[in-house]
This record gives C-alpha cells, structure tokens and sequence, in this order.
C-alpha cells in the first residue's frame, strides 16, 4: 500500500497514466475500515476535489462510520469523517445520501437501538480521540413496523457473583459481616453459560417467542438455527458450548481456536503421535480411551499394572503387544480381551505404515480399521463431529505431509493464520450459531445473544513504548529502583489510547446487537456496591446498565416500559443451602482427593496409592523425545563448532537465539543467498533429476524454486538461479550421477522413522539406490561452504579432500541415523545387510565432490548420539 500510494502520488508519469484513464467510475465499499494509504491510492485514481467537468461522479463511495471495528487490520475510522468534509466543500461538493431505513429489524427493536447508542456514540469535544469516535448520528428508522409478538424485544440477564440467601433477600456475610464473593470469573461464566443454555431450551422448546420468516413472509415459531451466540473474544467459548451440550441443544462452533481442542481431533491428532512415538504413554491413553478403540478406565488401569525385571513399568506400548501375542492378561476384564486385542493388532499394523505414507493415507487406514467415522455418527452431535474429522482428513491431504512433526507445524501455522480455526461447515439446520461479532459483520439472526457482557480487556499500557496516529511515541521511564516514573506525554499518550479502544468497543456492541432481527438477550456478571449504591460491571454490560438506567434495579425478574416498548430484566438466583461453604476435612475426601495422595505420599495405614493419582515426576528430557534429522545434524556439528549446539537447543526447547543477525542489506552488500536456501534450491531439481543443458536452461523452475524459499530480492535471484544452475550442470559430472543413473532401484526424498528406547527420529533421505551388485547407497547433499577450500587444482587436491573430511566429520551421526534406519528397512523387507553391503556418502554440491563415511565411522558416531543429547539438554534446568 505504502509503495502503491507512493508511485501514485508522487511519481507524476504514473499519476498522468492511471488518473481518470484506467478507470471510467471507482466505487469503494466498507470505506469505513480503509486506512490513510488506501484513500490515498483511491484519491490518485479519481481526483475527487478536482472533479472532471464532463464527469462530476468519478467517485462512489459506500460506508457506515458505526460499524468500523478493524482497526487490528490497520482500519482507522477517522479518514472517514475527514474524506467525507473534504468531498462536502467546493468544488466536490459531493452529494450524501443517509441510509438509515432498516430492513432486518422491527420498529421496537430499532427503538432499543436508538435509544442506546444515542447515549454511547457521542464525541467529546476538546478529546484527543474525538477523530476516532463516532457520532450516532440521525436515528434509524424501520421499514417492518410490527414486532412478530408482545415478548420484549431486549432481554437483559445479570449474573450476580456474590452468593445471596435462599431467597435473594441478602448476601451470604463473613465474619466482618462482609458479603461472601466465593464465585470466580470462570464459575460465574459456568453458571451464566447453563442459565443461557436452559433459557433457550425453554424459549424453543415452549413454542411460545415467534419470529419473522424472511424467506416464507410469515410469523413462525423459534427454532435453534434462528439463533446465534455473538462472543467478543473466543478464550470462554467452551463453557458456553458445554452448557448447550448438556442441555442437548445442537450448536455448530462457526469460527473457533477449539477447532483443535474437539474431542474427536484431539483423538486423531493423539493417535498419530503414538503411531510415530509408540512410548509416548499418554497419547496411546488417548488413542486408546477414545471412540477409536473404547477401552475402558478398568482396561487401561490394568495394562499398567505390570512391571519389568528392573523394577519399572512395562510402556503401555509393549504390554499392549505382548497383550495380543499372548492372547491373555492376567488383570483386563475378560469381556474387554478382545477389545484390547483387536487395539494392539490395528496399531501395530498402523505403526508399520507411519512414516511410509503420507498423514492423510494413514488416517484414513486407521479411520477404516476402527470404524470411527460410524461410531462418531452414533454418538450426540454425530454430524458435526464426522465433519471435523473431515475437515481434517482434508488438511491432511492438502498438506502432503508424510512425517508427524511436518503435518503439526502445518496445522499450528494454519491456525495461526486465521484469526479463529472454525469448525467443519455442516448443514446447521437446526443448530445454534456461535461465532465472533467480527464474524457475524453483515449477518442476521432473528435471536442474538451476547454472553459474557462484561468481558473487558486489561487495557494496561506497554511497559516499552506507545504510539498514537498524530502524537508521536513515546517509551516508559524506570528509575534506578526499576519503578516505573512516567512522564506526562507517555500518561496522556497512553489516555488517548484507551478512548480510542473503548470508541472501537462501543461501534462492536453495535455491531453485535445490530445482527438481531427480532430479539437480542444480554447476559453477563454483575455485583452489588453499597458505595454507589448500585450494580456494577465491565465493558458492554457497564454501558448497557447506565444507558438503560438499571443501576439500581433490585428485582429478579421485572419488565420495565420505556418509550419503545417493554425490556425483560433477569437476575437468576443461586439456589444455596445457607450458610458459607467450606472445603470438607481430608478425612472426608475421596481418596483421590486427599492432598497426601496429590501429592503422591503413601497415606497412613499402607493404602495403596494408584499410580494415575500421583504426581509425575517433570523429565528434563522430554522436549527431545521426538528429533527430526536436521536436529540430529545440528547435534552432530555440536562439537565442531557452538552455532550447531545453540542451534539445536534452540529448535528443541523453543528458545530464543542468543543473537539476531543483521538482516537488512545496504547497498555495498553483494547478492548472497544462503548455503541451506541454495541446497533447497538444487535439492527440487534433483528430486525429479532434472538437469540444464543448452535447449532447457531452467530457468523458470529454478525461479520458482527459489521463490519458494524465500529470495525475492532481483539480484539475490539472479546469484540463486545461477549459482544452482551451476552446480546442476556440474553435477552431471559426478561419480554419484553415473552411480545412480546405472543403479537397479533409486528411491529419492525417501522418508524415515528411526527409534530407539529414548528417541524417535524422523526425516527424509536425499536418495537411496542400489547398485547391480547388490550393495545399498546412501548419499546426502550438502550445500555447505568449507572453511579454507581451494580452487580445485592438482597441488590443493589432496588439502581439499583433507578439509572435506574433517568437515564430514560432524555430519557422521546424521548419516549414521540414516544408516541405521535404512537397515531396520531392509532388514524388514527379508534383506539382512552386512557393513560391507550398505556404503555411505556425503555429496558436496559446491565442491563437485563426495565423502565416503566408513561403517565404523558412523557406528561410532551413532554410539554418542544419548551421550551428546544428554550433554546438551540434559544439565539444563527447565
């Protein structure tokens, strides 16, 4: 936008070509959510102030100030009133024509609107932010004049967090004759989220709250797919859809982060992790507990009971296969045997196939061997259940992925992408809506509910720096103390930002409400204050209570007449036995309740404390149980040189770098493009043994390769496409290009899993061939730039193999993995090798040259593998 706006503006040849020349008429919707750059690039192609005589109307634009909510998006709702009083003055003098007839909502209803955001859109004269409020502006009016019923069309329900008598009369007192505040945020969302829920059964289930058909033109009776669940923010939305859950109510989740967190995605996604790390124990537990396979607490209780000679427990992995091999356990419920048997057999030949094809072909294997799409149906809400694992069977197939930790990092950059992963689309039908109001922008629903309503966000300013359009940035102060001193411009700047925020807060409740057709029902967590004295809350709920002159409002259910009619005030009761409760003695709890037995001690008397119930030990070990093969050659150069171990720390514990290198280039910089982005590079063109010649530069792929990869500067694309063309051609003069071209069997980018009893490593062999005398090879690119390398002459052969070798070096464990996994293969298909029978090689692209790594060399290297994870993680305290 920026460059755009720039070339536009002030780059007069391309002013003159695209000003009133590329387009006739420009119409601009949504104008309330544009920035500055974009009504600049808008301003260069039509002139609006300097309209043309025999075209007056270049310019159409179409937009509601009220209803700008994305100022996350860069929209800042201010151009709106300065373009519009800049098109009102000569010689625009624009023509404006105000909307304000409303063809969603009946006339009561638009009365509430009115109403209230007459008193909500102001804008404070004088205020730092009054650019960014909005004013309401003239009044709606609506073109449905009747309401379908006498109900009220607004429907507000206080949710009182403090504990009150039996009958509502008092609070429950302490000591100090204080009331009791035992109710958290989150269980008042609890008790809110099933008071909603049964309200709504009783709204659809009594037939009693018609609504407006549009399509049919008739009054009707509610049904749930009239009805939609309007959420600020998404971290809550789980209470809200347990709730309909156990009222049975149908609900589908349209935009959602739980996407990942449904029960039937999280067994899948726990499936695969124990299909690519069988001893991951809990993943199986949740493979094996769910609707996949529907062992039982008692089943899965008794697999971990056995232990080894060692004193330790069995893995669940091992005692489940010794399980079905043995056909018998001493301690699973006999009815349950073949259940556990049928378990083991599906997942030993699921573990067979995991690495060997791609994620989607593996889960639709396991779908298949379990039956779990039928059981799913079976179960409540089948439907939407059976379309989220859809919806994942097709995110797997779009991705490709073959290895587990690809097919995760996949998911986790898919979710972060969307502003919230939604759900599998199904036929709603019948089902209650739950989306964000950002979601639910030109939508309408004849019930809208808003839970939570006092949600509000800890504005709290940035402990660094504030910005604001127009004032500047300022930084916080910290005295030597490490207090916070701040000065008046970071105070003020920091004021400035709150109004402007809450501005946007207001605009969403219009939004919100404004989706309602028929009906709107607000409910959110009240208390009462005895200083004001009245009820107090947060955000919408705060406003809606002053707007509505509720404060003070003490009844539990009343109807209260306004000018546009009657608005329903509830406030739910908490049925309590009286009195304060109190945490029962231990002598009182369960046994899995007693503290001694959280904290796993042995209780008095020897009872035996189940190993479910104890506290698990942390194992500092843990963020390597899972290693990918660049990992390993990280940890392989670990000892050659501190980038590789700070590297390989870094991507297994997610930590940040010590230091961040300089990314931005000047102008003296030469085109570079890395060592690892070139051997991309090549390694797409080798993958399909594509080579240049004089007809076939490859040009284009290379271009595309390395757009793929990142370069996208000119001259670094250039240097890119060269540099590897180079080495391509090059390569065609190779050993390892005559062996594989005369080899019986090749096999490129072919993927691993390798395990060991700590570790499961994965990824991806550059090629395995082999050659007509039966002997197996294993060569892996490397793009790598050897310290001290000379140009290639007779004199400096024999330094130059020399510093390969020494450079190999630290690669040996990596191949060593590869060998090692490569001969499990083999050995798998009937093809038992001896060390004579498997070679290894390092091929060096920029050097045109390949090292051998003898067996005893890689052998030698795999030994040290526990050894140097140990060194390197093990001494961390985590």
């Amino acid at each position: 936008e920026h460059h755009t706006a720039n070339l536009l503006t002030n780059t007069p040849t391309v002013r003159e070509r695209y000003l009133g020349a590329e387009f006739r008429h420009v119409l601009v919707d949504e104008f309330q959510d544009t920035n500055a750059r974009q009504w600049a690039i808008v301003e260069a192609l039509t002139d609006p102030t300097q309209p043309a005589e025999d075209e007056p109307s270049r310019l159409f634009i179409v937009g509601d100030p009220k209803q700008s909510i994305y100022s996350f998006r860069g929209a800042d709702v201010s151009v709106f009133d300065r373009v519009r009083h800049d098109l009102s003055q000569p010689p625009a003098q624009a023509a404006e024509v105000a909307l304000v007839r409303s063809f969603r909502t009946h006339e009561p209803l638009i009365g509430v609107f009115n109403y209230i955001f007459e008193q909500l859109m102001v804008r404070e004269q004088g205020s730092f932010a009054s650019d960014h409020e909005v004013e309401y502006g003239t009044p709606m009016d609506a073109h449905r004049t009747a309401a379908p019923s006498a109900f009220a069309p607004l429907d507000v329900m206080l949710i009182d967090t403090y504990e009150r008598t039996l009958d509502g009369s008092d609070y429950l007192r302490d000591d100090d004759d204080k009331p009791n505040q035992e109710i958290s945020a989150d269980d008042a969302r609890v008790w809110e989220a099933h008071e909603l829920a049964a309200r709504l059964l009783a709204i659809v289930e009594d037939e009693q709250r018609p609504v407006f058909d549009k399509a049919t033109g008739i009054i009707r009776p509610i049904r749930y797919g009239d009805i939609a669940m309007l959420f600020q923010t998404t971290t809550k939305v789980a209470y809200y859809e347990e709730a309909l859950r156990s009222q049975g109510i149908n609900f589908v989740t349209v935009a959602g982060r739980g996407y990942y967190s449904r029960q039937e995605v999280w067994d899948l996604l726990a499936l695969l992790e124990s299909l690519y790390n069988p001893y991951d124990d809990l993943s199986l537990a949740t493979a094996l507990r769910s609707p996949l396979f529907a062992l039982s607490d008692e089943a899965l209780f008794a697999l971990r009971l056995h232990h080894g000679q060692d004193g330790k427990r069995v893995p669940l992995w091992d005692e489940l296969i010794e399980t079905a091999n043995a056909q018998q356990h001493r301690f699973v419920p006999a009815d349950e045997l073949p259940v556990v048997i049928h378990a083991a057999e599906a997942l030993r030949g699921l573990h067979a196939l995991a690495g060997r094809i791609t994620i989607s072909e593996l889960l639709n294997e396991a779908i298949a061997r379990t039956g779990y799409m039928s059981t799913l149906v079976a179960l409540p809400q089948g439907a939407r259940r059976r379309a989220n694992v859809e919806k994942l069977l097709r995110k797997a197939a779009d991705s490709r992925y073959v290895t587990l930790s690809g097919f995760t990092q996949y998911l986790s950059d898919m979710s972060e992408r969307e502003i919230r992963e939604g759900e599998a689309e199904t036929d709603a039908g019948d089902a209650v809506q739950i989306m964000t109001v950002h979601a639910s922008k030109g939508l309408e629903f004849p019930l809208v509910v808003l839970p939570d309503a006092s949600w509000s966000r800890n504005a709290g300013s940035s402990s660094l720096l504030l910005s604001q359009p127009g004032m500047g940035t300022v930084c916080a102060i910290y005295d030597d103390t490490g207090k916070k001193q701040n000065p008046f411009a970071y105070n003020q700047i920091n004021r400035v930002g709150k109004q402007i925020y809450n501005a946007e807060r207001k605009r969403l409740l219009y939004v919100a409400a404004t989706r309602a057709q028929d009906y709107l029902l607000v409910s959110g967590q009240v208390c009462w204050k005895t200083s004001i004295p009245g009820w107090s809350s947060n955000g919408w709920l705060e406003w809606l209570l002053d707007a509505l002159e509720l404060g003070d409002t003490t009844e539990a259910d009343v109807h209260i007449s306004y000018d546009w009619g009657q608005l329903h005030l509830a406030r739910p009761l908490r049925k309590l036995d009286g009195g304060s409760p109190t945490r029962p003695l231990d002598s009182e709890l369960p046994l899995w309740e007693n503290d001694a037995v959280r904290a796993g001690e042995p209780l008095p008397g020897g009872i035996y404390v189940p190993p479910l119930v104890q506290a698990i030990p942390p194992e500092p070990n843990r963020f390597a149980r899972n290693l990918t093969a660049t990992q390993i050659g990280d940890l392989g150069g670990a000892d050659a040189h501190p980038y590789y171990s700070e590297r390989f720390r870094r991507s297994v514990l997610q930590g940040a770098p010590a230091r961040v290198n300089r990314v931005i280039r000047t102008q003296d910089d030469k085109p570079t493009v890395s060592p690892r982005i070139l051997g991309e590079i090549v390694h797409e063109a080798l993958r399909w043994w594509r080579f240049p010649d004089k007809e076939h530069t490859m040009e284009a792929e290379l271009l595309s390769y390395a757009w793929k990869y990142g370069v996208v500067q000119p001259d670094e694309l250039s240097h890119a496409v060269n540099t590897a063309r180079g080495w391509l051609r090059d390569m065609k003069y190779t050993n390892v290009y005559r062996w594989i071209n005369g080899a019986s069997r090749v096999y490129r980018e072919m993927p691993f899993v390798y395990q060991t009893d700590r570790r499961v490593i994965h990824g991806v062999i550059d090629v395995l061939f082999r050659r007509p005398d039966g002997t197996w090879v294993i060569v892996d690119y490397k793009s790598s730039q050897v310290d001290g390398y000379m140009e290639r002459n007779e004199a400096a052969e024999r330094q130059n193999m020399q510093l390969l070798m020494q450079h190999a070096e630290r690669y040996h464990l990596q191949v060593g993995v590869y060998a090692a996994a490569v001969e499990r293969y083999l050995a798998s298909l009937g093809e038992e090798t001896q060390p004579e029978q498997l070679d290894i090689y390092l091929h060096y692209l920029r050097y045109v040259q390949e090292v051998r790594v003898s067996h005893d060399q890689w052998t030698s290297a795999l030994a040290k593998l526990e050894k140097q994870i140990g060194r390197l993680i093990e001494d961390i305290e985590i």
